[in-house]
C-alpha cells in the first residue's frame, strides 16, 4: 500500500482508513463480500436514535436479511421495456415526484402573482416538497397531514449531526447529556409514530381489501411476510 495514498484518521479512540487507491479498492471489493464489510462501532452507537439496527448499521447476516429483503426496490429502477411493463412502481414514484414538484412551483407563482412581497422562501420551500415526496414513497403518508414525523426527524438530525460533541472519545456523552438524553427521547417518540402505521398495514396483508401498495413500507411489509411464508426469518417491526 503507498503511503501517498491511504491516510488514517482517528475519531476519539477509533481508526479510519482512508484509502484512494482504485487498485487496492477493485482488490478489496472482489475478496471481501459486502456483508463482512463493518460498520463503525462509534457510529453504530452515536447514531443509533436515528438509524437503529437497519440496512445503513447492521452487520453481517443481519444485514444480509435486510438487503435481500429491500433488493426488489433497488431492482424496480432497471429502466428496460420488459421491468417498466411488469412493474408499475418506478413510474408511479417518477409520476409522484413529478406532481409533488410541480405543485411546488405552481404555489411560487401564485404567491409572486399575489403577494405585494414578490420573495419566495426557497429553501423551506424546497425542503418540505422533499419531505412530501419522501413521505409518500417511503411510507404512503403525506408530510402535510402528518408532519410531526418529520419535524422529530429535523429536531434528531440538529441533535446528533449539528453540535460540537466529541465523537469517539469515552464517555463523551456525559460531556454533552442534553443532547444525548434529546437524540434518544427523539428515537423513541419517532418509533411510536411509526408503530401504528406499520401495525395497521401489516394487517391488510393477503387482504382483498388491501389496495396495491407500491411505497416503500408496502414493499418491505410483502417480502418480509414471503420470508416468513418460506420459513426463513422476517424483519420485526423495529
Amino acid at each position: 500500500m503507498q503511503e501517498r495514498c491511504s491516510y488514517i484518521n482517528w475519531l476519539g479512540t477509533e481508526p479510519f482508513l482512508y484509502i484512494a487507491d482504485p487498485v487496492l479498492l477493485k482488490k478489496m471489493s472482489i475478496e471481501v463480500t459486502a456483508k463482512n464489510w463493518g460498520k463503525p462501532t462509534v457510529f453504530k452507537r452515536d447514531r443509533a436514535p436515528m438509524f437503529g439496527n437497519g440496512l445503513v448499521m447492521s452487520e453481517g447476516d443481519e444485514w444480509a436479511l435486510h438487503r435481500h429483503v429491500i433488493t426488489p426496490a433497488f431492482n424496480d429502477f432497471n429502466f428496460n421495456p420488459t421491468n417498466l411493463k411488469s412493474n408499475v412502481r418506478p413510474i408511479l414514484w417518477v409520476s409522484l415526484m413529478v406532481e409533488t414538484t410541480t405543485i411546488m412551483l405552481d404555489k411560487w407563482t401564485n404567491q409572486l402573482m399575489n403577494s405585494s412581497t414578490q420573495e419566495i422562501d426557497v429553501e423551506k420551500s424546497i425542503t418540505e416538497t422533499a419531505g412530501e415526496i419522501i413521505a409518500k414513497a417511503s411510507f404512503g403518508i403525506s408530510y402535510r397531514s402528518d408532519s410531526r414525523v418529520f419535524v422529530k426527524f429535523r429536531a434528531i438530525q440538529i441533535s446528533l449531526f449539528q453540535t460540537k460533541r466529541f465523537l469517539g472519545v469515552p464517555f463523551g456523552e456525559f460531556l454533552y447529556p442534553k443532547q444525548a438524553l434529546e437524540a434518544r427521547r427523539l428515537g423513541k417518540e419517532i418509533n411510536q409514530l411509526f408503530s401504528p402505521l406499520i401495525a395497521s398495514r401489516k394487517n391488510l396483508i393477503g387482504s382483498v381489501l388491501s389496495p396495491a401498495q407500491h411505497d416503500l413500507l408496502g414493499l418491505l411489509l410483502n417480502e418480509s411476510d414471503q420470508q416468513a411464508g418460506s420459513f426463513r426469518k422476517a424483519l420485526t417491526t423495529q
